[in-house]
């Protein structure tokens, strides 16, 4: 019997904060960390298999790849999901059968088309039926655990199948679930409330594996919370400064944990004596209402206005560098806010302060609440430090994104001076701690060099020679995680020009297609023809010279792409000549479909309904009824069955052909029933089917996408769907009429993002 061979992908992560790209560049890596849960799940294979893994973040996925393989398996976050999509989509085309995993999945698994098997949630209990059906070929599509296992069985991880000299670090897992339920975290939704932990064998074992295949450096521990069970996590610490200690502090640790750590003083003191160098908090707001709001009581204490200063500065005083995690646009932030997460940053000094914008992820209490109050607007992307909002917050959106703009611009300052500043402010108060030393690498000498050459001679030199000097003079101990904090400052900085610079590009694309699109409705009625090609000029010129400033990975899967946003604006100033007759007919037509009412009519003059098996009779060329006259809207409706690769007869254009006497003699002496069915007869003449976006005024729409056929040949089919104001039920109906069209959700889900970038 042949070995079946599996091949184990990682999709790629789009640029992002804790990416450390420019830095990886200074230290000559390709990723800051491994695939944890994909190596795990390859210590669930039986011996007789033969695996590969792909790290799409340090190596390309390559078409050998997938044709030496018999099973594809990924695993993904929210926001690996574009790249997931596009590994989906080279499996489907090389015949490869894909099964998907991971976070993404078990949120999203109705919106990720393509994939063969869904194995969600977590996976030590169904990933051996999955397999075992799998090679019977009787695998089901979805494998979902009926409970939480417990994780003492979670095998040693397969590391042995990555390139160790690829990444800057390694990472464990102790535990999963955390005891709070902040409103904006997915976590306890995922892994639960009570948190379960491996056992010291467990542990010392993964340990064990990294330092026998020779890992000196950091390792993360990837629990959410490493004190969600204190007491477990004391019982692991006390064996693990052991084992440490005895092989001379190999590895330098760190991991996420809950402010109050810094009252559990047995706690952090083990953590120290175990080799703990940094922690990650959720610090999110020095606003205490805002975190009440929330549900983030943990970071609230009675009487202590200062209590998340006092945290920070305790735990740094132990030894330990804290990040942390802070949020903007909570319900009960106002526009001071912005200057107190600035001031409390730098004078809490964390150097590595990741800011972001709320987002509602679903699945978490948040989402569920903002849905009910109807002010969810879109599905998160998962970077929650992209400029961009899919709620409608409390604070105007203007205020809040013009004021994240300017925490960004100050604590990533140009010349980095208030990095460095925060840099000194922590190494100044960082207590003692184990502080084996190691013998300097080549590759620390090297990074140390390009370090000096990149920012010793820019704009940041002045601050970054001030910090390197006094912490030599100072701290000399510590001169090595200063060097560290200056790469990772690079990177910083250039991560937050090219955030800035894509979220400028966006407005600027949004402004200067509505400019154009004004000035187009102003031609249409005469006398602003060379207003409009000079507007049509600039903004092209503005959105060339705001692209040129972003990086390759900036550009890539950037929404509005230059090309897009490019030919919009020249389908704006080309259809001036029938905007007037758009702008006349529309809301006749609208009304006509209106008083009918449509569907009823249509019923009682032969239309019938398909059945959702109707994929036989796909239309090759559509045109949309004119009921929607704004342009932006309009078009990126359009947009989308052009993106299906559906030819579309625009409305300017279907209008045109049938010309103004036409249209009059429809419409004269005509009741609304009988001016619908024969613009409809006249429209099927050159039509496959005609598209009719149901809006409140017209009704009827179902609340899902309707297809009806004519007995009468002379009659076209009409395919209705409903034009929700909200951006994320107006995806969910397009991608179901998307997928009818042409039986691929993902291009669908594609074709959507693409077109509505500007809608």
């Amino acid at each position: 019997m042949r070995s079946p061979k599996v091949l184990l992908v990682y999709p790629a992560f789009p640029p992002s904060y804790w990416g450390f790209q420019y830095a990886l560049e200074l230290v000559g890596k390709g990723a800051s960390m491994p695939p944890l849960g994909l190596l795990t799940v390859a210590a669930m294979f039986p011996t007789h298999y033969q695996l590969r893994l792909v790290d799409m973040n340090v190596a390309p996925l390559t078409d050998e790849d997938l044709d030496w393989a018999d099973l594809v398996l990924t695993s993904t976050m929210v926001v690996q999901r574009r790249s997931l999509r596009d590994v989906i989509a080279r499996c489907n085309a090389r015949g490869r059968p894909v099964a998907v995993g991971g976070p993404h999945p078990t949120s999203f698994a109705d919106e990720i088309a393509g994939a063969d098997h869904y194995l969600l949630d977590e996976v030590e209990e169904t990933f051996p039926r999955f397999l075992a059906d799998w090679e019977a070929g009787r695998a089901a599509r979805v494998y979902h655990p009926e409970r939480k296992p417990a994780i003492i069985a979670t095998p040693v991880p397969r590391f042995e199948l990555l390139d160790l000299d690829a990444y800057t670090s390694m990472a464990l897992q102790f535990s999963r679930g955390c005891p709070f339920d902040c409103e904006f975290c997915d976590i306890t939704k995922l892994f639960g409330r009570v948190p379960r932990t491996k056992s010291n064998a467990q542990m010392l074992s993964e340990f064990d594996r990294l330092h026998a295949l020779g890992w000196r450096g950091p390792v993360f521990l990837v629990d959410d919370n490493f004190i969600g069970n204190k007491k477990e996590a004391l019982r692991l610490l006390h064996a693990l400064a052991d084992w440490q200690r005895e092989r001379g502090y190999p590895f330098d640790l760190y991991t996420e944990a809950s402010i109050n750590l810094a009252r559990l003083e047995p706690v952090l003191d083990a953590m120290v004596a175990a080799g703990f160098t940094m922690a990650f908090l959720g610090i999110e707001s020095p606003n205490p209402e805002a975190l009440r709001r929330t549900n983030k009581l943990q970071n609230t204490k009675r009487g202590d206005d200062h209590h998340l200063l006092h945290a920070v500065t305790a735990i740094q005083r132990k030894g330990i560098e804290v990040t942390g995690g802070f949020i903007l646009g909570l319900d009960g932030d106002g526009p001071e806010v912005f200057d107190a997460q600035v001031a409390f940053i730098q004078e809490a000094g964390i150097p590595i302060a990741m800011v972001g914008l709320l987002t509602a992820l679903r699945g978490t209490d948040l989402y569920a609440r903002l849905e009910r109050e109807g002010r969810l607007l879109d599905e998160s992307s998962g970077n929650n430090v992209e400029i961009t909002l899919n709620f409608e917050s409390e604070l105007d959106r203007e205020v809040l994104i013009s004021g994240y703009g300017r925490v960004l611009s100050t604590l990533y300052d140009e010349g980095l001076r208030s990095y460095f500043e925060r840099c000194w402010t922590m190494l100044g108060r960082l207590g003692d701690r184990p502080r084996p030393r190691h013998a300097v690498t080549v590759a620390e000498l090297l990074a140390l060099a390009r370090s000096l050459r990149r920012q010793l001679f820019s704009r940041q030199g002045p601050a970054y020679l001030k910090f390197l000097a006094r912490t030599l003079l100072h701290r000399p101990v510590l001169f090595d995680q200063a060097v560290s904090l200056a790469i990772k400052g690079l990177h910083f900085r250039k991560f937050t020009v090219q955030t800035l610079a894509a979220h400028e590009f966006r407005e600027a694309a949004l402004a200067g297609y509505r400019e154009v699109e004004e000035l187009a409705d102003r031609a249409a009625v005469g006398g602003f023809g060379e207003a409009l090609a000079r507007g049509a000029t600039r903004a092209r010129r503005r959105i060339r010279r705001l692209h040129r400033r972003l990086r390759p990975e900036f550009r890539h899967g950037l929404l509005p792409d230059r090309a897009w946003i490019e030919r919009a604006i020249q389908e704006c100033v080309g259809e001036v000549p029938s905007l007037e007759l758009l702008h006349r007919w529309a809301p006749r037509v609208r009304r006509w479909f209106a008083e009918a009412p449509w569907r009823r009519t249509l019923l009682a003059h032969g239309y019938e309904p398909v059945a959702r098996n109707w994929k036989t009779v796909t239309p090759h060329t559509v045109t949309l009824v004119p009921v929607v006259e704004g342009g932006t809207l309009r078009r990126a409706l359009e947009l989308y069955f052009r993106e299906l690769e559906v030819k579309v007869v625009t409305a300017t254009e279907q209008l045109s052909a049938l010309g103004h006497e036409r249209l009059e003699r429809l419409h004269r002496g005509a009741d609304p029933a009988a001016a619908m069915l024969a613009y409809l007869r006249e429209l099927g003449r050159k039509i496959d089917a005609v598209v009719v976006p149901v809006t409140e005024e017209l009704g009827e729409s179902g609340g899902c996408v309707q297809w009806l056929s004519s007995r009468a040949a002379a009659l076209p089919p009409v395919i209705a769907f409903p034009l929700e104001h909200s951006r994320r039920r107006l995806r969910a109906s397009l991608v179901e009429l998307g997928e009818l069209l042409t039986g691929d959700a993902a291009r669908a889900e594609l074709a959507f993002e693409r077109a509505f970038a500007l809608a």
